[in-house]
């Protein structure tokens, strides 16, 4: 039965509430909002603004700072004491799950083998039928090789049933794994239209195969500033404000 930490957050944001009481959030957005930065006066209404601003923000986090630390701290021995008595059970199910696996394995790789010598020796009667024909139509017994012919043409490999048993408490399935070990190549047969850049992921998300790093390329901007040239990428000068204390 769960048992839940008695907890009541309306009362805590009520507590928070006076951290910030005399501030006039209401007020300070409706100027926010309407104030327009056209000279310095605007300006430096528009910094004493986002200073109001950030001395409440900054209030609020002082008061929830150590709720949320000693919240954190209790997610972490609640989920440390769950993961150490799962532990035992996790790498047990792995175990059994592994050598499992490695059956099933095994299993597939006996019925492609027994599957492949089935159609070798399908292709192998095929060819002989179709000597056998030959050598017939050649000595004017048409018909014959006619039959022989259509004998030929039948001659095919019958499937292997699945070889994985079917046991309660075990759903198998195939899957594959792809790892990408040449970028250039994959952007190669994008760029030459072997393959489309856009694929759906799930109906109706469309995402790029090849995407830019954004933190590779914000670490460049960085340090490159707009001589950072590569086609594609643009670059923009931005002015940031920050706080520097009141």
């Amino acid at each position: 039965m769960n048992t839940l930490i008695p907890f009541d957050i309306e009362a805590q944001k009520q507590a928070a509430a006076k951290a910030v009481e005399g501030i006039q959030v209401q007020t300070l957005m409706l100027v926010a909002k309407r104030i327009e930065v056209i000279d310095e006066d605007s300006y430096a209404q528009a910094i004493d603004l986002r200073s109001r601003f950030a001395d409440a923000e900054k209030r609020i986090a002082n008061f929830w700072d150590p709720l949320v630390k000693a919240a954190n701290s209790l997610h972490k021995l609640m989920t440390g004491a769950r993961a150490e008595m799962q532990a035992p059970y996790v790498e047990g199910k792995a175990i059994v799950t592994k050598k499992a696996e490695d059956f099933l394995a095994a299993r597939k790789r006996a019925q492609r083998q027994a599957q492949e010598a089935l159609e070798r020796a399908a292709e192998q009667q095929r060819r002989q039928l179709e000597q056998e024909a030959k050598r017939l139509a050649l000595r004017g017994e048409m018909d014959r090789a006619e039959e022989i012919s259509m004998q030929a043409q039948m001659s095919m490999a019958p499937t292997l049933p699945p070889m994985a048993p079917t046991v309660a408490g075990a759903r198998t399935a195939d899957k594959f794994k792809a790892t990408t070990t040449d970028i250039m190549a994959v952007m190669a047969h994008i760029l030459g239209g072997e393959f489309p850049l856009m694929n759906e992921v799930k109906p109706g998300d469309y995402r790029p195969l090849v995407v830019v790093d954004q933190v590779v390329l914000n670490a460049l901007v960085n340090r490159m500033g707009d001589g950072l040239k590569i086609p594609g990428i643009k670059v923009e000068e931005l002015t940031k404000i920050s706080s520097t204390g009141r």
